[in-house]
């Protein structure tokens, strides 16, 4: 009875069920996993195969940069567009909570801005001046050292010629004995020989009509 029954032969121990392998949902998960599975393929294939093999991974890269960027300007987009809905339309009637704009308040702001844009305008004008007067004070500072250079070499070479010509002039001096005119001042436009006015004043005050001759007094 013992000779007729088989030994019973004990089962091989039963390998670890491995998971599944889950697929990558997002490029970062592909990532990983391509770096994991591209050593273990290199050398694997022949020459071509493996020329091929290094094409698509690098394709696969530059798809991968691209899927990034896209996602970025979705989600930059999707925020904005959150952010402009979020955001409760201004009324154009009201410039603040307490209520509309009265006429005397909006003339008294134009009027406090009018002030400010001349008080501007004033600043950088002298700001303007300030830099051509600086500007001209240096000009006639070079033109008085050139000056003095100019009278050191006269008389070193002076050979009594110096009496018979032209002095030369001090440009600092003549400037501050002739001064500065003003542009902006209406007796500066005035030509030489009209100071006392405008001609035909001249003619309203004396009553003397054009075309018609002065009466003189007879000679007795």
């Amino acid at each position: 009875m013992s000779k007729c029954m088989k030994e019973a032969t004990p089962e091989p121990p039963s390998l670890p069920a491995l998971p599944p392998p889950e697929t990558p949902r997002t490029t970062r998960e592909f990532r990983i996993k391509w770096q994991n599975l591209e050593p273990k393929l290199q050398n694997q294939f022949s020459s071509p195969t493996q020329r091929q093999f290094d094409s698509i991974g690098r394709g696969l890269q530059c798809l991968l940069d691209l899927s990034d960027i896209t996602r970025a300007e979705r989600d930059l987009l999707y925020s904005r567009i959150a952010e402009v809905v979020r955001k409760k339309p201004t009324s154009r009637h009201r410039v603040q909570k307490g209520g509309e704009l009265a006429a005397e308040y909006a003339q008294e702001l134009i009027r406090a801005k009018d002030q400010k844009d001349k008080e501007k305008w004033a600043k950088k004008v002298a700001r303007v001046r300030k830099r051509a007067e600086s500007k001209r004070k240096k000009e006639l500072y070079e033109s008085g050292v050139l000056r003095k250079k100019s009278l050191k070499l006269v008389d070193i070479s002076d050979i009594g010629a110096s009496n018979l010509t032209v002095p030369i002039p001090d440009p600092e001096k003549a400037s501050n004995q002739e001064g500065i005119q003003d542009p902006q001042d209406p007796k500066s436009t005035i030509l030489k020989g009209f100071e006392a006015g405008d001609p035909q004043s001249w003619l309203e005050e004396g009553n003397i009509e054009l075309g018609e001759e002065p009466i003189l007094p007879s000679k007795r």
